[in-house]
C-alpha cells in the first residue's frame, strides 16, 4: 500500500517540531554543511513531512526536489 499524506496531528506528530526541523536543515545549508536535501517524514502509512532544500552541489541551479534521486556510495564492509 503506498503512503497517503496527512496531517503531522493526525498521526500524532507536532507540526511546530517539523518546523524546527524544517529551520535546522535551512540553517545547516546557509552555513554550507551541505548543498541540499530531500526529506520524508512520516509515521505508518502516512507521509506528513515531503519537501526539497538547496541544490545538489554548491555550483549547481538544481533544485532538490521531493522526488530527487541522490547517488550515494555504499559503505565499506
Amino acid at each position: 500500500m503506498a503512503p497517503r499524506l496527512a496531517y503531522p496531528e493526525e498521526v500524532g506528530m507536532s507540526t511546530q517540531r517539523l518546523y524546527r526541523v524544517d529551520s535546522l536543515l535551512r540553517a545547516a545549508i546557509a552555513d554550507s554543511a551541505f548543498p541540499g536535501a530531500a526529506v520524508a517524514i512520516g509515521r505508518g502509512p502516512a507521509i506528513v513531512w515531503l519537501k526539497g532544500y538547496g541544490h545538489f552541489t554548491y555550483t549547481s541551479d538544481q533544485r532538490v526536489t521531493p522526488s530527487s534521486v541522490f547517488d550515494l556510495p555504499r559503505s565499506p564492509k
